[in-house]
């Protein structure tokens, strides 16, 4: 993808890989957690859901899969971290909740790195951005950034959400 600053602004055009559109711009753009493409080693968290018949790892946190990523505590702050494996440009993220339980993240903050030591919330206007998240277990719900060189995602942090932060979650890099 290449993405160029409009002159006079801080807004930014976007193409997509390969001259891809539409859906294929889409899945050409997706950066791995929803094909797997980025290996669960990659994928940690703050914390994760563990009890006598169920397990809810990181790498669940894939958008679209079967299981889900949920935190072990009910508190703001839990996160899901994705190490991308090399700098890149991300624009956009997709969020879903927990498919069998009514468990979601209904906002949350981005926090990235470019070497994976020193991190920094997504700003807009001065401010951590809050990004609206999901209303209910499956729909997706994509959200546009201004292009942020990155090698990792930290911390897509849970702000609100419904019972326990649970998230599956992918990661493009086209609008």
């Amino acid at each position: 993808m290449t993405c160029i600053e409009l002159k006079g602004t801080t807004r930014y055009r976007c193409e997509c890989l390969h001259g891809y559109t539409g859906a294929a711009c889409e899945t050409d753009c997706a950066l791995g957690m929803a094909s797997g493409a980025i290996s669960d080693s990659a994928i940690t968290a703050s914390s994760y859901y563990q009890n006598m018949a169920n397990v809810l790892l990181p790498s669940y946190g894939r958008l679209n899969h079967a299981k889900v990523w949920a935190s072990a505590s009910r508190n703001p702050g839990e996160y899901i971290q994705i190490d991308l494996g090399r700098l890149t440009t991300v624009t956009k993220v997709a969020t879903q909740g927990h498919d069998h339980w009514d468990e979601w993240v209904m906002s949350y903050k981005i926090a990235y790195s470019s070497e994976l030591s020193t991190w920094q919330v997504y700003r807009e206007r001065g401010q951590g951005k809050v990004f609206p998240g999901n209303k209910d277990r499956s729909s997706v719900v994509y959200r546009v950034t201004q292009p942020i060189v990155t090698r990792g995602i930290r911390r897509i942090i849970a702000v609100t959400f419904r019972w326990r932060p649970a998230l599956r979650v992918e990661v493009y890099e086209c609008m």
